[in-house]
């Protein structure tokens, strides 16, 4: 029999010391959980969010920010069926203006080179007058 109780002492002082290694072991493991939610939050910190400048966020690209709006599902420009607005050019101009190259007014062949010369930019320009 004193070796049945022996045992049984043996063993009881072998769980408590199990029951206080693995309190010991949750509360490293606790603190260990807490480095990290704290290295984590750190981690996550940018000039955006906290007051550090901007020279410490790195070489990261910023993520764009993201739009509310929803898509329409239609293409973008001018939809079907749209007449569109413009401005037309008008075949009978209130005034023309012809500009030349002021080497030219004084040459004696300028004659001969606005027979083969040819329109090279035409322009469409409306005076409008607003009222306030």
């Amino acid at each position: 029999m004193p070796e049945i109780s022996k045992f049984i002492e043996y063993l009881m002082k072998q769980n408590a010391d199990l029951t206080a290694q693995v309190k010991n072991l949750n509360e490293t493991i606790d603190n260990l959980n807490q480095t990290i939610r704290e290295l984590r939050e750190q981690l996550a910190q940018n000039s955006g969010n906290s007051s550090k400048p901007p020279s410490s966020d790195g070489l990261k690209k910023k993520p764009s920010p993201k739009s509310l709006r929803e898509k329409s599902g239609k293409k973008s420009g001018g939809q079907k069926g749209h007449k569109g607005n413009c401005l037309n050019v008008t075949s009978q101009p209130d005034e023309i203006e012809k500009h030349y190259n002021p080497d030219c007014a004084v040459c004696p062949h300028l004659e001969q080179c606005m027979e083969k010369a040819c329109v090279k930019e035409t322009r469409h320009v409306i005076d409008t007058v607003v009222q306030v």
